[in-house]
């Protein structure tokens, strides 16, 4: 009798064993088979996890520079939710960013392992895999069916929404906590115990630790599910259920304290901020978007770009359904009605949200539509969600359960069986997304790593500035750790750019094409005339923490330069490819031309003339030596009185002039519209009688034509073309040149311009190659008998000090065979290299 006994125990206790077993290792090898389709079908990430970045948008650079902040914010014990760090020096908070904070946990423990990019890569392929597998375990728990779960698993993890969402916003794409909470849910609501219900409350506090906008869906997702279960399963024992919510929400509410608490502090802020904009009427999801394939998918995708740039937000954001996945929902509502009617019902109340306010149809809004979000949009905390579309990321949940339900079928029936590899096939095609996009890291300056040294706490300009680029430059913060003046944070006001739109030198650089959404022009384009009193507004600059702007050379346009050249004419204190560094304490550590003095109180350090229809313009840019020079008044002289300008103030009293001080000037000169054929010098004449011989003239044609010209040359190069005068100028470490070319016939070559600098033992020290006309008007396109102007530019800095001059001439672009090069008096020149009689000199601050 006990013998018989004990053999029974044993015997249902290996059979516990085999049942386990048999789960743990169906549990494994899903797991095994997602870690190989996540690693193929996201290629080529696994060869660049270190060398570059998982992300088709440029907000991924957020979430790269969320994953610094979080480390820096632990080991500075400082709050994660307020930062110096940017917007700079009046800060920001952090506590509406878009954050994932366990992503930025997670990277940062890998960080040592793996560096920085390495560990933002595999937290987010990590996420994918794990979203699969949770999804597999809850398909499972639903089916008893491995093959069920595994499609519905795939499902989840490469649903097109889903994927651009996570390839963008690390904050909404990591949902990969929603199955293993509705899976904990769902058994303790059926199995009533505590272990569950805590197990459900973890799960949604890393939901809530992922992106407080998830956890604002899975809270909805929770309220729609407990009214479809109590009103599936009436009556129910409220009391067993209130308990086991009360575990579950006490879990959760303890596990994310350190995120409630400095909310609830907030709250008013944050419901303030989540109600300033509604973007329900232009970000909800287009209706056609569900039936049109993504432009990824690398066999049909590239044919659907034209359907999809009639799309707003969906143009990036992708709610295909995909073929293979609709007809699975339908036969799973057909088949198994029982099972998938919450997830049939649930999965439309969230096609409708996603919708938004106004039906949108193939681009076009139907205003006359009025959809229910309206109803619901002002509600805190679903107005905090900002954008409808994102509803799709709970429609991805409803697809992948009953698609999974739909194949649990499909195994039961044998003769259906045949149906499931060449469904497979169709799922894998729908939702291919190979090649994965990735980022090219920034390129980077070595100068950085030292940078980084000096004066850390020391304010940075980016520059450019502007709203999208500064997302992208946040990568650069991540190098050399200063704080910068912008940023990015998510839920930004007029506020946050407070600094930036009041600031005189900030407010005239930032481009007027790259304004905050949602902001008025205004803030940033009241003024654009350079500042005059420059040296008293860097010292100023100087004494908010600002120091320093970081010019990044692979992101300026000429548009960027002519601004930054035009309101700051300073000279970098470090120069590369990559990068200029420029020091408002020293704004002109280098010369490139001797200063002209024109008192005792002021010197010129730059002066070049723009001639207009009407006038003619003098920027000067002077340097006040002492006192004496602050009210110095002077003015522009046009040949022998021809024209006279209205008197100019250099230094405005007033201004809080130091010595060194910069100012920076433009004298206007109207000019008589009847001036006679000639050329008229131009002077700069002042109070105290002191005259400064300009340069430049003003040339009046015979047919009336204008033009600034330097000293008259009529050189010959080769039989049709003359170079007719030549001037240049200084502007920071730029020298400038402008050339008059005559074509006496229509040249039958392709020309370049070679500019060289050459030192005092005629060396050659810097030199530029191009088309003329910075490689716009090539020479065999010149008409006989017109005049071309030339306009190019040259970087000296780095150039060591000493006396130099400038050699020019022309080559035949094909053969480098110099064109022969004659002067007016028949005088021909040395290797066919005019070398202009004039001499500069650079000079260091440090000589």
């Amino acid at each position: 009798m006990i013998q018989t006994m004990f053999d029974s125990d044993s015997k249902e206790k290996a059979a516990d064993f085999r049942r386990f077993f048999s789960r743990f290792s169906t549990q494994f090898y899903a797991a095994i088979g997602y870690l190989l389709l996540v690693l193929l079908l996201t290629y080529p990430a696994v060869l660049h996890l270190q060398d570059r970045l998982i992300g088709n948008n440029i907000d991924n650079w957020i979430y790269y520079w969320n994953n610094w902040w979080i480390g820096r914010a632990i080991v500075d014990g400082h709050s994660w939710f307020s930062t110096e760090m940017i917007f700079f020096p009046q800060g920001t908070s952090l506590l509406a960013h878009s954050h994932s904070l366990i992503s930025s946990l997670l990277a940062w423990l890998l960080e040592p392992l793996t560096g920085p990019v390495g560990a933002f890569n595999l937290v987010w392929l990590w996420g994918l895999w794990l979203g699969a597998w949770g999804m597999f375990l809850l398909v499972w728990e639903l089916t008893k069916q491995p093959v069920a779960a595994f499609v519905a698993g795939f499902v989840f993890a490469f649903a097109p929404y889903h994927l651009t969402q996570y390839l963008a916003h690390m904050h909404l794409g990591t949902i990969h906590w929603w199955p293993f909470y509705i899976l904990f849910l769902w058994r303790s609501l059926r199995q009533p115990d505590w272990g569950n219900a805590v197990l459900a409350g973890v799960f949604l506090a890393l939901t809530f630790w992922s992106g407080l906008q998830l956890a604002v869906f899975l809270g909805l997702w929770t309220a729609v599910y407990l009214l479809w279960w109590g009103w599936q399963n009436r009556p129910i024992s409220w009391l067993q259920t209130g308990r086991q919510l009360l575990l579950l929400g006490g879990a959760a509410f303890l596990l994310s304290l350190p995120i409630v608490w400095p909310i609830l502090n907030n709250f008013s802020e944050l419901v303030g901020t989540a109600a300033e904009v509604d973007e329900s009427i232009i970000k909800q999801t287009d209706l056609l978007a569900y039936v049109v394939p993504p432009t990824y998918q690398p066999l049909w995708g590239e044919q659907m770009v034209p359907i999809y740039q009639t799309f707003r937000v969906n143009q990036a954001f992708m709610p295909y359904l995909g073929l293979g996945v609709l007809l699975l929902c339908l036969l799973a509502v057909w088949k198994q009605w029982r099972d998938a009617r919450f997830w049939l019902w649930s999965g439309l109340i969230w096609l409708v949200l996603a919708a938004g306010s106004q039906l949108r149809f193939n681009g076009i809004v139907y205003e006359s539509i009025q959809l229910p979000y309206n109803l619901i949009k002002s509600i805190f905390p679903i107005s905090a969600i900002r954008t409808p579309e994102r509803f799709n990321l709970l429609l991805v949940l409803s697809l992948a359960v009953l698609a999974g339900l739909a194949v649990s079928w499909l195994w039961q029936q044998r003769q259906g069986r045949w149906l499931l590899p060449l469904l497979g096939i169709v799922l894998l095609l729908d939702y291919l997304p190979t090649p994965l996009p990735m980022w090219e890291l920034p390129p980077s300056s070595p100068y950085l790593a030292t940078f980084a040294q000096t004066e850390p706490e020391a304010g940075v300009v980016n520059v450019p500035m502007g709203y999208d680029l500064a997302k992208l430059l946040l990568y650069y913060q991540t190098l050399h750790g200063h704080p910068t003046v912008e940023g990015h944070f998510s839920r930004y006001t007029e506020e946050t750019y407070a600094f930036i739109s009041q600031e005189p030198v900030l407010h005239r650089l930032y481009p007027a094409d790259d304004i905050p959404n949602a902001m008025s022009p205004e803030l940033f384009t009241t003024f654009s005339e350079p500042i005059s009193a420059l040296g008293p507004a860097l010292r100023q600059l100087n004494g908010t923490g600002v120091r320093y702007f970081m010019m990044h050379l692979p992101y300026m346009l000429p548009e960027h330069f002519a601004a930054f050249e035009a309101q700051l004419p300073l000279v970098p204190v470090y120069k590369d490819e990559v990068m200029a560094l420029y020091d408002v304490t020293q704004p002109r550590p280098w010369q490139f031309a001797e200063p002209i003095p024109l008192s005792d109180g002021i010197d010129v350090l730059e002066a070049s003339a723009v001639l207009a229809e009407t006038a003619v313009t003098l920027d000067l840019l002077i340097q006040l030596r002492n006192q004496t020079g602050v009210g110095e008044q002077c003015e522009l002289v046009l040949g022998a009185e021809a024209a006279v300008s209205p008197p100019a103030v250099l230094a405005n009293p007033g201004a809080g002039w130091q010595p060194g001080d910069l100012a920076q000037l433009q004298i206007e000169l109207p000019l008589p519209p009847d001036l006679p054929e000639g050329a008229y010098p131009l002077q700069l004449r002042c109070a105290d009688e002191t005259t400064i011989e300009l340069t430049d003239s003003l040339l009046v044609k015979s047919e009336g034509e204008r033009q600034l010209a330097g000293p008259l040359l009529n050189a010959q190069l080769g039989s049709a073309i003359r170079l007719q005068d030549v001037r240049y100028w200084f502007k920071g470490s730029q020298l400038h040149l402008s050339l008059h070319w005559l074509a006496e016939a229509v040249p039958q070559q392709e020309l370049k311009l070679f500019v060289h600098v050459l030192n005092e033992q005629g060396m050659l020290v810097r030199q530029l190659d191009t088309v003329p006309c910075n490689w716009q008007c090539p020479t065999s396109q010149w008409p006989a008998g017109q005049t071309i102007t030339d306009e190019a530019a040259l970087d000296l800095w780095g150039v060591p000090p000493g006396s130099y001059q400038i050699g020019l001439g022309l080559y035949d672009a094909n053969t480098g065979q110099r064109l022969p090069l004659v002067l007016e008096d028949g005088t021909a020149v040395t290797n066919n290299n005019y070398i202009l009689p004039e001499t500069f000199t650079v000079t260091s601050k440090e000589q």
